[in-house]
């Protein structure tokens, strides 16, 4: 059985997290709250500015990118596909205590923004696992079930997320 958490710093050379932040910027996003996600994100203390991009992934050459990372990876969880969203967090903003749905492998979270540091907030707390820095160009995968949220950032924070299926 895989950890709670699994911690991968440095996932990507510097010259293809730059590229992949650079596809990202061009993505278009739309409003968590436009497709009625609001009870996680009820933290967003600006009403809708939790932003967000459902991805095809047969369209989207970032998410290719996301699966070949994550693919080159031996997490100890078997998986055939994963869902890849782009987020971005304006200041302030949260996750509540929660549990990802049941029917999936894993869950992953990948940190595309710039510079980070410590009392920058926007902790990932995993329930048994401990507290993680979003830090830039960090994997998190979280095993099947444990209740996690993230703290309040002060700036604007960025990432990739889904569903190992």
């Amino acid at each position: 059985m895989p950890p709670l958490a699994q911690v991968f710093d440095s996932a990507l050379s510097p010259r293809s997290f730059a590229a992949l932040r650079k596809l990202l910027e061009k993505e278009p996003l739309l409003s968590v709250h436009a497709e009625r996600r609001h009870k996680v994100w009820s933290g967003d203390p600006r009403g809708s500015r939790t932003l967000l991009c459902e991805a095809p992934m047969s369209s989207r050459t970032w998410a290719g990118k996301v699966h070949n990372l994550l693919a080159g990876l031996d997490l100890g969880i078997r998986w055939g596909r994963l869902s890849a969203r782009v987020y971005r967090y304006p200041p302030g903003s949260f996750l509540r205590w929660h549990a990802d749905r049941d029917g999936y492998r894993g869950a992953y979270v990948f940190y595309t923004h710039g510079s980070w540091k410590e009392g920058d907030g926007g902790e990932l707390l995993v329930r048994g696992a401990g507290r993680i820095l979003p830090l830039p160009n960090r994997l998190v995968v979280l095993a099947p079930g444990p209740r996690h949220r993230t703290l309040p950032a002060r700036r604007e924070r960025h990432s990739v997320a889904g569903f190992l299926l």
